[in-house]
């Protein structure tokens, strides 16, 4: 089992990550906010599905700023891993679990999800919200998932899909504010994976999203003080700073159009 990464470690990764592609990640880091369509409401679908309960050991690839480990811990009990590519990510994550005192049933580690540094049938649950679509090797990365979880365990995900076609260019210039290739399946699309990597009894429940929806997720996760303050800040980063001028003109011009297309789904399957 691979140990939570030093703080300072963190730090080092973090400064390392600075190309333009990171820019829409590094702005959650900063801000100290990860999301994912479905929010909360996702992650408590995902926790009745995988039926964690406090004597679980959970890994939560791509963590991001470690909301999700925080709050399993908090509202399960059981213990969370929590692995992301990006060492700001983790380093937020760290800080987060400190602040709650969450620190001794909590771990942090920078991987990748292709290629996870943890041995065969470590885990109960192995869980992922919105990353499957940010990677082009999605079956080697839900082989990885599924050779890590013990059996009998479960593997679950909430991930975006297509509702509906999607206009001629579209996709590219969703890609192009995310500063990384996008691969949205449809929902029979994601279902198939799981089959493809050996999962049984596989449940996919899929919804719609809209920006009221999302909001509301938000809301009931962060609570208004905590977002209003979030908000602040992302305004603050982009009149700063200007690389990420281009980030913030992205993700305000799509929302209204990408809801258009795009839904979500809760997907769990047991090794």
């Amino acid at each position: 089992m691979s140990e939570s990464i030093p703080i300072q470690e963190a730090r080092r990764i973090e400064a390392a990550d600075s190309s333009f592609e990171e820019v829409y990640f590094e702005v959650q880091a900063e801000i100290d906010l990860t999301k994912h369509p479905g929010g909360l409401d996702a992650t408590e679908e995902l926790i009745a599905l995988c039926r964690m309960d406090a004597t679980d050991h959970v890994l939560d690839v791509g963590c991001g700023v470690g909301m999700t480990p925080a709050y399993l811990v908090k509202e399960v009990g059981c213990r969370v891993t929590g692995l992301d590519l990006r060492g700001g990510m983790i380093l937020r994550a760290v800080e987060r679990a400190e602040r709650a005192g969450l620190r001794d049933r909590t771990c942090f580690v920078v991987g990748d999800a292709r290629h996870l540094p943890f041995r065969p049938d470590a885990f109960d649950v192995v869980m992922a919200e919105s990353v499957l679509a940010l990677i082009a090797e999605q079956d080697r990365a839900m082989g990885e998932w599924v050779r890590v979880v013990k059996v009998g365990g479960a593997v679950g995900m909430a991930e975006t899909h297509w509702r509906r076609e999607p206009p001629a260019g579209f996709l590219e210039r969703l890609s192009s504010g995310f500063g990384s290739m996008i691969f949205v399946r449809s929902p029979e699309e994601w279902h198939a994976l799981l089959e493809r990597a050996g999962l049984h009894d596989i449940v996919a429940r899929n919804h719609a999203m809209s920006l009221g929806s999302e909001f509301r997720g938000r809301l009931r996760r962060l609570g208004f003080g905590q977002l209003l303050r979030i908000w602040r800040k992302f305004f603050a980063l982009a009149w700063s700073e200007p690389k990420y001028s281009r980030f913030v003109k992205e993700a305000l011009s799509e929302p209204l159009e990408l809801l258009r297309y795009w839904g979500y789904g809760v997907y769990v399957g047991w090794k």
